[in-house]
């Protein structure tokens, strides 16, 4: 259904109260459905208007005209500017659009030189993931939640990871790896159980991503456990989510709770025949749990010491069993995929790495925050429009796309480059957990690293020689340069180290670590150069005052 003319007009009168009656007009797009602006120009008196306060108008609004779409996803924006030009005190823009039922297009507005332009963000695009406070169980079966699980006990299990497959789904915790693909090496049954382990130990700096599923919809997550385990044929599902997370983890076990209650979790799940248990398992505040063995280490019990592999989880895993490990990200695009279908599913997005992400938005933006979008969002996109442009109008001088452990970038290596595999593969980096840590121009680069030195070295579990003596040395050796004490050879050692760790350990903590030192070296060496000993410096060149990335 769309909105009729009249209807139209009735909306923007309504809430957006103003002195003057607006000059309303109707023009077609090519992109859009209807395209419907409104533009208070050349105006005498002062209109502020609240960006807040006007999206809860949009959603009153919205619901009083039963179009609940746009009420339960708050996609419909209105965003308001004001700014000093010529004569005018000020001038406010709202940029508001509508659609037909299958296709949102959301529109940034910015103003230069003083006239506004119109840039289109995203378009076709619905949330999927964070859609509102769904943490009842009652409102989440009302939004059709569990309805997929009711769908899917009616499939064959093999149906399901074939599904899964072909929807191209890719690991959302850091390795990207294709999802269905994982399933179907899970060891065939041989009278042993089989584990489910959901792995919510965010411990990466820069990645907050997780705790807003927990917060928001800890019942999709349940729902793509009991899918999985279902088409997996599992014994029991442990959600293991970091020990710092202490409120998140009360919500989850409120959620599991009343998922049982429901009976959706126990024993003969919806008169299925099929018998499956969910347990929350707390960690201690241990980076190195989020390495999938260590987890496994650390659910039984154990030192959280990464295991070689071979043999891998999915042929020995807990306790000896076949284990399947997933990321809380990734669970909870399970049900999505049965929603959507696999075809569908594919299209959102990225090719080559296609579906909803949320991308954790971090450092010196006006608006950090989790932004659920589609893969393959343009870095300077989310950065300007989408997380509201750097700080106090400041140039970008650098980017961490994935969590700290990712290669950053230079604010000058990001034109065109995408959130996607392909895309950050060729700028030389990593889509990681897509959090993104912006960094402005008055960074000093040396010290954010030099404070990811000290997380490296604390986090190190110490179980391999070239990690646990490694991040030891390198954070002395930062140690040198923060105190301006350091020499130009003492840069070549750092990259000399980087390569004694990256490649020589049993986990990926020491190449993680070593990537963030190498890789800021490589393309920040100037800086490096700038707090060595004999730069002679003019007065305020440098401000070694300067913070570093907030966020990091």
């Amino acid at each position: 259904m769309e909105f009729p003319a009249m209807d139209v007009v009735d909306f923007l009168v309504d809430i957006v109260l103003i002195t003057q009656l607006p000059k309303i007009k109707m023009a077609d797009h090519r992109h859009l459905t209807h395209f419907v602006y409104l533009h208070l120009c050349q105006m005498e008196r002062r209109v502020v208007v609240e960006s807040i306060w006007a999206m809860n108008r949009v959603r009153l609004t919205a619901e009083r005209l039963g179009h609940s779409l746009i009420a339960k996803t708050s996609l419909f924006l209105a965003r308001a500017f004001s700014f000093q030009r010529h004569r005018f005190l000020s001038c406010i823009f709202f940029a508001l659009i509508f659609h037909h039922p299958t296709n949102v297009f959301v529109i940034s507005l910015r103003c230069k030189q003083g006239f506004p332009y119109w840039i289109m963000i995203y378009s076709n695009y619905v949330p999927h993931i964070l859609k509102g406070n769904l943490r009842g169980i009652d409102v989440y079966e009302g939004q059709g939640g569990y309805q997929q699980l009711k769908n899917c006990m009616e499939m064959k299990p093999e149906h399901i990871v074939d599904t899964v497959k072909r929807s191209g789904l890719r690991g959302r915790g850091g390795a990207g790896f294709p999802t269905g693909l994982k399933w179907s090496f899970i060891a065939k049954p041989e009278g042993k159980p089989r584990y489910l382990a959901c792995n919510g130990d965010e411990s990466e700096p820069g990645t907050f991503k997780d705790r807003q599923i927990f917060e928001q919809n800890p019942h999709l997550l349940i729902e793509g456990c009991l899918i999985a385990a279902y088409a997996l044929g599992l014994t029991a599902c442990y959600i293991y989510i970091r020990g710092e997370y202490l409120k998140w983890i009360k919500m989850v076990e409120k959620a599991v709770a009343e998922a049982y209650q429901k009976k959706y979790v126990g024993k003969n799940i919806l008169g299925s025949g099929f018998s499956t248990e969910i347990i929350i398992h707390r960690g201690a505040g241990a980076y190195i749990c989020g390495e999938e063995t260590g987890l496994i280490n650390s659910i039984e019990g154990k030192r959280p010491y990464p295991r070689i592999k071979p043999p891998f989880p999915a042929q020995v895993g807990l306790w000896g069993c076949p284990t399947i490990i997933n990321n809380v990200e990734t669970l909870s695009n399970i049900p999505v995929i049965m929603q959507l279908g696999a075809e569908a599913y594919s299209k959102i997005g990225a090719p080559d790495h296609p579906g909803p992400l949320l991308y954790g938005i971090s450092g010196h933006v006006n608006k950090p925050g989790v932004y659920e979008l589609p893969t393959g969002m343009k870095i300077t996109d989310l950065i300007h429009d989408v997380a509201g442009g750097v700080k106090d109008g400041k140039k970008v001088k650098a980017v961490i796309p994935g969590g700290s452990s990712m290669p950053i970038l230079r604010g000058d290596q990001l034109d065109g480059v995408t959130m996607n595999t392909d895309s950050l593969k060729k700028a030389g980096t990593l889509i990681g957990t897509a959090g993104l840590i912006v960094m402005d121009e008055d960074t000093d680069i040396v010290e954010v690293v030099g404070r990811l030195s000290h997380f490296y070295h604390h986090e190190s579990c110490g179980q391999c020689t070239p990690c646990r003596e490694g991040t030891g040395w390198v954070e002395l050796i930062y140690q040198k340069f923060l105190r301006n004490e350091a020499t130009k050879r003492d840069i070549d050692l750092l990259l000399d180290i980087c390569r004694q760790m990256e490649g020589k350990t049993i986990c990926a903590l020491a190449d993680g670590a070593a990537w963030a030192y190498k890789f800021s070296i490589e393309r920040f060496r100037e800086e490096y150069e700038k707090h060595c000993q004999g730069n002679e410096l003019q007065p305020g060149e440098w401000d070694y005052k300067t913070k570093a990335a907030s966020g990091v």
